[in-house]
């Protein structure tokens, strides 16, 4: 297929001079291409119109006069999906005026909307809309045409299973929606949507790289068409993906350039590509810098989707966590974690009991993170098939080594990553060592404790021999993280305000 007309051409050759070349290219080009006829009449305002005997006009006009069965197409839609699902293909069955494109597309853009709420919902939806393909009339809509639809729908289907934590299942319809893509027309548009949600399954389950190369080429192509709503939307998937890999930095760098080309009246992006800014700056210990993006997010996304809404929440906890206010972050937490699972959103509640636990182990408080695992062991009965038993054994696992000792960060990596890899793909045990030192080795020595001053010397030498202590222990924290006042504390043991009122009290 060549290449896709953006409006800014279509208006260069509807008001421009006379092109007889790139117009005869054009012509030839929207007689097959759904999207460029779109874009082409809806640039057929009256004072916008040039030569009306000119051949691209009079295909746009149709397309134009088109938009009134679309719109037709969508009532009738609206008529029958309260049905049950053999209801509505019964129906569509046994009317002929269902059976046709417009009706397709209706039924499908639905589907879509509906997944973000209700993955299985979404997915029966999809199932109205391929029985609406099979039914169409040949040789007015060609098997090659046929075989795109069919396509596009199981692409939808993939997304609803991802969306619904089934992921062999959301494999499956992937690897079927490429192979009638491929005896399709070869339209880039319906390829590039395949890899954006194929970059989505692999980020859920962790295979960071594999996600990387469907992005990028998504975003690749989205720019050859020039669809920039597509391309800004997949540039935020792929910061999505980086900060699930634990690359910050480069997510930072991809949201913003998400930000910077996204078209206006994008409220759900821009509120996803704010969360991703936030989270990867509270990563980088900035959270300061984080706030006002954070805000700005919360504001747009009061109005969002559930689904997003709760990112929004679970997003708040993690930048109360790096703000230093414990109470309120673990309040926020808690709202996330139980949201998700009255929504049996399983896969999502254990993340969020997992980050939960990150942030409690990071300052110190072992005996809570121990007590929210044995919470998490107990929900993963209320998961039911949802959770297999590996995921019930890792958190066993972190459960028996948060009761000897504190996690590192590359372990919490480590046990995060297992959890989103392995939630419903049987893989190998997780296991940690049992000693500290055997993780931790090099991590830096604190000063040794003073001796204990004689009881002759009295209380006062005592008091003031664990104060210099103490002010040893600061000191020497800080040096060795650089001054990095969330590291000292994940060394000392200690939260952010108890190490800056030593700061204070020690003049350090």
């Amino acid at each position: 297929m060549s290449r896709h007309f953006s409006r800014e051409a279509f208006l260069r050759l509807l008001l421009g001079p006379a092109n007889e070349a790139e117009t005869a290219r054009a012509i030839r080009h929207v007689v097959d291409c759904r999207r460029c006829r779109a874009i082409g009449a809806g640039c057929l305002l009256p004072e916008r119109t040039g030569d009306a005997r000119n051949p691209l006009v009079a295909i746009l006009e149709a397309e134009a006069s088109g938009w009134d069965e679309v719109m037709t197409a969508e009532s009738w839609w609206e008529g029958i999906k309260d049905l049950s699902p053999e209801g509505q293909i019964k129906k569509i069955r046994s009317t002929a005026s269902l059976q046709s494109l417009p009706v397709f597309e209706a039924i499908l853009a639905d589907a879509r909307a509906t997944a973000l709420a209700d993955p299985y919902l979404g997915e029966s939806v999809v199932h109205a809309a391929l029985t609406v393909a099979d039914l169409l009339p040949e040789p007015r809509h060609p098997r090659t045409l046929k075989n795109d639809l069919r396509g596009e729908s199981l692409t939808v289907v993939a997304n609803c299973r991802r969306l619904a934590a089934d992921f062999p299942g959301s494999t499956a319809a992937i690897e079927e929606a490429r192979r009638h893509l491929t005896q399709g027309t070869g339209d880039p548009g319906l390829e590039a949507g395949l890899l954006s949600i194929h970059c989505s399954l692999c980020t859920d389950l962790g295979d960071f790289e594999k996600a990387l190369v469907c992005v990028r080429r998504a975003v690749e192509l989205y720019r050859e068409l020039e669809d920039w709503h597509a391309s800004a939307h997949n540039a935020v998937l792929e910061a999505g993906c980086l900060l699930a890999a634990y690359r910050p930095a480069e997510a930072i760098e991809r949201a913003h350039f998400a930000l910077e080309r996204m078209p206006p009246n994008e409220a759900r992006l821009q509120v996803l590509a704010n969360l991703i800014l936030t989270e990867s700056l509270v990563i980088l210990e900035r959270p300061l810098e984080a706030l006002p993006v954070f805000m700005d997010a919360k504001l747009l996304g009061e109005q969002a989707d559930p689904a997003t809404r709760l990112r929004v929440l679970h997003c708040e906890a993690r930048l109360l966590d790096g703000l230093g206010r414990v109470r309120e972050s673990e309040k926020r937490f808690r709202q996330a974690i139980k949201a998700f699972f009255d929504q049996e959103l399983y896969k999502q509640a254990f993340v969020t009991l997992l980050t939960l636990f990150e942030c409690l182990c990071r300052r110190g408080a072992l005996g809570k993170a121990a007590a929210l695992c044995e919470e998490a062991i107990a929900a993963t009965s209320q998961a039911g098939e949802a959770c297999n038993e590996q995921i019930r054994q890792a958190w066993e696992e972190l459960l028996a080594v948060v009761r000897i000792r504190r996690l590192s960060d590359n372990e919490l990596i480590q046990a995060r990553q297992y959890l989103v890899r392995n939630w419903s793909v049987a893989a190998g045990v997780f296991r940690l060592p049992r000693v500290a030192a055997a993780v931790n080795a090099s991590t830096p020595e604190l000063p040794v404790p003073p001796p204990v001053p004689a009881a002759e010397a009295g209380p006062n030498s005592f008091q003031a021999a664990r104060e210099e202590y103490e002010r040893q222990l600061v000191t020497a924290a800080l040096e060795q993280t650089g001054g990095k006042r969330k590291e000292a504390c994940r060394l000392l043991g200690i939260s952010l305000n108890t190490l800056k009122a030593r700061i204070r009290e020690y003049g350090l």
